[in-house]
């Protein structure tokens, strides 16, 4: 072999090294769980907390995101393209498996999700990145479309199990003025209110058992509130501004 080969071939090597060492293998080694994200600048929250809604990047340069709670299942797949040296990725035009029996508040959830990766015309809004955080027992995944869109994923599915839609009372509902909410959770939380399109209308933090929210300002409508505690639970009520 020729020295010009040795160096080619080395050259090839050690940017072929490069982009492995590039990666975090973490990116590849779990199934993420949505937990959070902004579409438009409209938070976009799950339909509701038991809703399972999964990312996985294998080292085959496969991106699939899949819903698991349709009747059967909702999946979004396409090819990764990483950029050597970086946190950075593009992906191919999607394939869209949509067949279940999804209900209107699930299918509203899904088209949105898959509005951060892709356009209608299933064309990816390259380019993306990701950053990967160590929390206290699990890992928290951020990807970012090239819009400033993004979506948060955890490593772990957190369990809702002792915090349930009973740990809340909301009234009265229809509302005029105050709301008023029992929590029974024996922690502190986190009360947001959205509108229909998502958008984060009011946030507030509660610690005591009874505590009194002003809703005076909003227009009449339909309304959801999202109870989240500290390690990421959440739990989603109806209301009704009149």
């Amino acid at each position: 072999m020729t020295f010009i080969k040795r160096l080619v071939l080395l050259l090839v090597l050690f940017q072929f090294l490069n982009f492995v060492q590039a990666q975090d293998q973490q990116l590849f080694e779990h199934t993420w769980y949505f937990h959070s994200g902004v579409l438009n600048e409209n938070d976009l929250i799950l339909p509701y907390p038991e809703f399972r809604s999964q990312l996985n990047m294998s080292d085959e340069n496969l991106f699939t995101i899949m819903h698991l709670d349709c009747g059967e299942v909702e999946e979004l797949q396409g090819e990764i393209y990483f950029e050597t040296s970086s946190n950075v990725f593009n992906l191919s035009d999607g394939t869209f498996i949509l067949f279940g029996a999804c209900t209107d508040s699930e299918f509203n959830f899904i088209y949105k999700l898959y509005s951060i990766f892709y356009i209608e015309e299933d064309v990816a809004k390259n380019p993306f990145t990701y950053a990967i955080e160590y929390l206290n027992d699990y890992l928290q995944l951020t990807i970012t479309n090239g819009e400033g869109d993004w979506a948060v994923y955890n490593s772990v599915l957190l369990s809702a199990t002792d915090f349930s839609k009973d740990t809340f009372a909301i009234y009265p509902n229809p509302v005029k003025e105050t709301l008023n909410i029992n929590n029974n959770s024996n922690q502190r939380v986190t009360a947001i209110i959205y509108d229909l399109n998502g958008k984060l209308l009011q946030s507030h933090t509660i610690e005591n058992n009874t505590t009194a929210l002003s809703v005076k300002s909003l227009d009449q409508g339909l309304y959801f509130i999202v109870f989240e505690t500290e390690t990421g639970e959440r739990i989603s009520k109806k209301f009704v501004k009149r």
